[in-house]
């Protein structure tokens, strides 16, 4: 049962949680929350869920002759929770506080959180030391630091409320409040937080006020931080919050309002401040943050501003989790885990999956899979025998069936796929089969050919892209005849290949001079030319692009390519199309990985969400891939 967590200060403090004994309300959207009677000293909670299924808190305390940062656990969803563990501490007058916790996709956890020491002369050391654990929290050691510089004391001067992100390309991100910026920045790691970027990023600017911000990133890659800001004199603060579509290299302008409190007394001393923000599994944003309105004052004084942890805990009710469940899909628990060089057909409302079997049926043909909604597949259920929509008694070639592209026209659907590593091309009245070839012959006898993609262009023109196999596998395009059976010899062309010194070289075993899973799309008049390298056996197996004014090219590569590449769970993806949703709306790709980061076989069938963005120096549209993922995201949006 998932576990929804709110954090809440109060005004008490007690020393140990042991049990939780409650007061029990039922909200409109069906969660049942149960009120910890006991907490403990401390802070600036935050909260973490680790791979293990333990939560783990952080927060400041005060020690003898200074201050800390303290964790404690649970394996009980919130119930009990083990005495503190110092990660930190200080006897010199150190100001630390705002700890906040991550479980990286490495396992190691980090803390980070702000340190501003005072210094002669009234000067200040602000910093955002990093804290770690490789022991799940039992240990801890400095790991290193975010933030740090010097400056004249001015408390806004500082730098305040870290908080870490993990991008599924395994990008470590820390945002956090720079009172020299005015605002909210962020620093990046591409070595899980060891080292950090010399440049931060600017990604929003407060009036006023410290900025605190909260971050979560979508399904389709968006981010969204959200944070405090200064506004008039009669709404002090307010929260406000922005996006970025770039894995946070650049920050939308406009910063929509959140929320404006509105205090009747008219004593507000802050409106709204200290938001977070998290998502929910249905979808939902939801933000908190701490209100002053309607609060009453004694001597100016908010007597519920500081002292211990409290902790809410709430579990959705059955008929709420069964919604829920039935919005939300995962890669990890993908129904169809025999596929391999996936090809999906969207043909009136229905979505047609064709792909490399990855069984004993490999030998046999090419399976077909049907869905209404991207996820759900039913099959195989092609019209030949077992499933297939394919079988090699109709077509050339008796064994090594790969998947290839169907296209539809004129109401006849044409497949290409590979069989003895030769392209073949196969027709039927149904996308289920039975797909036969009048005359039982491979497109070209020599040399060899694989992975047909066929791109249809908007004057109706057919262009097929494919792969020799001479000296590596290299990408090569045709136009189509008319009737879409053969290739016009004297239009081939030879588009790329994998370079040396690149990503498309991969320093893991084992390597290979590979370019290959070629599809074509368009997209604001430019061409886009997916492909993926390396050995398909290798964790470096990785997708990239190029891009061309025409579609025979010539074609230049993506400086930021790989877009899709392995992380610490998913090894091997590759060989990717792109479908769009059921309403048009959303667009992705298809793809398959390694069965696990130990295996490769059987690989499996991976659905994530892509999108284009502006190229800020120009050009074509960057093409992105929110990818590989194994987390939870709503599925495709429908009709």
């Amino acid at each position: 049962m998932k576990l929804f967590m709110l954090l809440t200060v109060c005004s008490c403090i007690l020393c140990s949680c042991k049990t939780i004994t409650a007061k029990s309300i039922i909200a409109a959207d069906g969660i049942k929350w149960e009120e910890a009677k006991k907490i403990v000293p401390g802070n600036y909670p935050r909260m973490a869920e680790l791979r293990d299924g333990s939560l783990m808190l952080t927060f400041e305390h005060g020690i003898k002759g200074g201050v800390a940062i303290s964790m404690i656990k649970s394996s009980d969803d919130g119930v009990t929770w083990s005495r503190p563990t110092r990660i930190a501490f200080t006897t010199n007058k150190h100001d630390f506080a705002n700890a906040f916790p991550l479980q990286l996709q490495s396992g190691r956890i980090l803390v980070v959180f702000r340190d501003h020491i005072p210094l002669p002369n009234k000067n200040v050391n602000y910093r955002l030391p990093v804290y770690a654990s490789d022991n799940n929290g039992k240990t801890w050691y400095y790991y290193s630091i975010v933030e740090n510089y010097k400056k004249t004391s001015y408390y806004l001067d500082g730098v305040w409320e870290p908080i870490f992100l993990q991008l599924p390309n395994g990008e470590l991100q820390c945002y956090y409040a720079d009172g020299r910026d005015h605002g909210i920045v962020m620093r990046y790691s591409k070595n899980n937080g060891k080292t950090w970027s010399k440049k931060k990023i600017k990604v929003a600017t407060c009036k006023k006020g410290d900025g605190m911000p909260g971050i979560v990133q979508l399904p389709n890659g968006t981010i969204v931080a959200d944070f405090e800001s200064g506004e008039t004199k009669d709404k002090l603060v307010v929260v406000r919050c922005t996006f970025s579509k770039d894995n946070g290299r650049t920050w939308s302008k406009k910063c929509p309002l959140v929320y404006e409190a509105h205090n009747k007394s008219g004593k507000s001393k802050w409106s709204a401040s200290a938001p977070g923000i998290a998502r929910l599994e249905d979808g939902r944003l939801i933000a908190s943050f701490q209100t002053d309105e309607n609060v009453k004052y004694k001597k100016g004084i908010i007597y519920m501003m500081r002292a211990g942890v409290k902790i809410r805990r709430g579990f959705p009710e059955k008929s709420f989790l069964k919604k829920a469940k039935q919005k939300m899909f995962s890669n990890e628990n993908t129904q169809v885990k025999t596929c391999a060089d996936p090809f999906i057909l969207k043909y009136k409302n229905t979505y047609y999956l064709y792909c490399t079997a990855e069984t004993y049926l490999t030998d046999l043909g090419i399976p077909v899979y049907k869905s209404k909604d991207l996820v759900n597949w039913e099959g195989p259920c092609g019209k030949g025998p077992n499933g297939l929509a394919l079988y090699k008694d109709d077509v050339w070639g008796n064994k090594m069936f790969w998947g290839g592209d169907v296209v539809e026209k004129n109401g006849k659907f044409y497949m290409y796929p590979t069989t003895e590593e030769h392209l073949i091309v196969a027709v039927s009245n149904s996308p289920l089969g039975p797909f036969k070839q009048k005359e039982k012959k491979p497109m070209h006898k020599s040399p060899k050919e694989i992975d047909g993609s066929v791109f249809i262009d908007d004057n109706g023109k057919a262009y097929i892209y494919f792969i020799r196999l001479e000296g590596g596998n290299k990408v090569y395009m045709a136009e189509l005849s008319k009737d879409l059976l053969s290739m016009k010899n004297k239009t081939i062309k030879f588009c790329l290949e994998s370079e040396e010194g690149t990503w498309e070289r991969g320093p893991n075993k084992p390597r290979a001079f590979v370019t290959e899973g070629a599809y074509t799309l368009k997209h604001n008049g430019y061409y886009y030319l997916t492909y993926t390298a390396n050995h398909f056996m290798s964790k470096d197996y990785a997708v990239g692009y190029a891009t061309s004014k025409k579609p025979t090219g010539p074609w230049k590569k993506y400086k930021g390519n790989p877009i899709l590449s392995a992380t610490e769970k998913v090894h091997g993806p590759g060989n990717g199309m792109f479908v769009l949703s059921p309403d048009n709306s959303e667009m992705f790709i298809a793809y398959h990985v390694h069965n696990s980061t130990n295996s490769v076989w059987p690989r499996k069938l991976a659905l994530d969400r892509a999108y284009f963005k502006k190229n800020p120096k120009g050009g074509p549209d960057i093409l992105v891939v929110n990818g590989p993922t194994v987390e939870k995201q709503p599925v495709p949006n429908g009709p």
